[in-house]
This record gives structure tokens, C-alpha cells and sequence, in this order.
């Protein structure tokens, strides 16, 4: 069950935290947002690992390149062991080892640390100190500083 519960996080981490933050504050016409939204982001979470390398990349977040305590890559371990062992668990009630449940976790805990904790310094969010993830701290060129308060969207619309 840790290894469903895990992937599941990491899935929401891809969707909620990272791809859809990043397509809605790309674009400020809520119109355009919202149809760019229900034609990238539905369906299939396999569309999310697609996108996301290249998203993070992009933002100066090499995912690929992010490490697990045993020194294999995050990105390939998910990619080729975490996902395909989920889905046979899943799917065809296969067994599987403890061990492979404990790397879901790690993965999981690596991409809330790490990577989301990269991504909200890069928006000006203080999420690691504040815990706060809705919360903008910006500097203007004139010195000016300011936050803003963004109202959560709705996950499930």
C-alpha cells in the first residue's frame, strides 16, 4: 500500500504542484489558462511525465539529474521501476518488496524537498519557511516589496 499511497503523491506532486502552478501563471487571461489547462493537463498522468523534465528543466531544475541516497537517478528510477511496479501491483495484484516501497517514499520525499522546494523559491514563494504555498513574495525593480495572496483553484474542476 506504501508504494500505491507514494506514487499517487508523486502523481499530485506532477499534476497540482508543479505542471498546472506552471501552465496557470504562465498565461493571465483565465479564459486562455483554462482552455490550455483542459487540453494538456486531463486524462492520462503518463502525459505528466511527458511534460515534466522539459517544464523543469526549462526553470533551471534538471529533474533528471536529481539523485536518491543510493546514487541512482530519481527520474529513471521512477520512470523504469516505481510506475511499472504500481501499475502490475495495481492491475495484477503482483507482490512486491518492501524495498520498492521504501524507494516510492524516498522518491516522493525527494520531489516535496527538493524539487517543489526549488520551483517555489523560483516563483518567490517562502513555502519551505512558511509552509505557506499560496503566498508571493516579489522585489519590483524599483526596490518596492510586496507579497500577494493567490487564491487556490479548485483541483477537481
Amino acid at each position: 500500500m506504501a508504494l500505491v499511497t507514494s506514487v499517487t503523491v508523486i502523481e499530485i506532486i506532477f499534476r497540482f504542484f508543479i505542471l498546472r502552478p506552471l501552465v496557470e501563471g504562465s498565461f493571465l487571461p483565465d479564459k486562455l489558462s483554462e482552455m490550455l489547462l483542459q487540453r494538456i493537463l486531463p486524462g492520462q498522468t503518463s502525459r505528466d511525465r511527458d511534460l515534466l523534465p522539459a517544464i523543469t528543466k526549462h526553470w533551471g531544475i534538471p529533474l533528471t539529474d536529481v539523485k536518491l541516497s543510493d546514487g541512482r537517478k530519481l527520474w529513471d528510477t521512477l520512470i523504469n521501476e516505481t510506475f511499472p511496479k504500481r501499475n502490475t501491483f495495481v492491475h495484477k495484484a503482483e507482490s512486491i518488496e518492501e524495498k520498492t516501497a521504501l524507494c516510492a517514499i524516498e522518491c516522493a520525499n525527494i520531489l516535496i524537498k527538493d524539487v517543489l522546494g526549488q520551483m517555489s523559491e523560483k516563483f518567490g514563494i517562502r513555502w519551505k519557511e512558511t509552509g505557506i504555498w499560496n503566498k508571493i513574495e516579489y522585489k519590483t525593480e524599483n526596490g518596492i516589496v510586496g507579497s500577494k495572496i493567490c487564491i487556490p483553484s479548485d483541483p477537481f474542476k
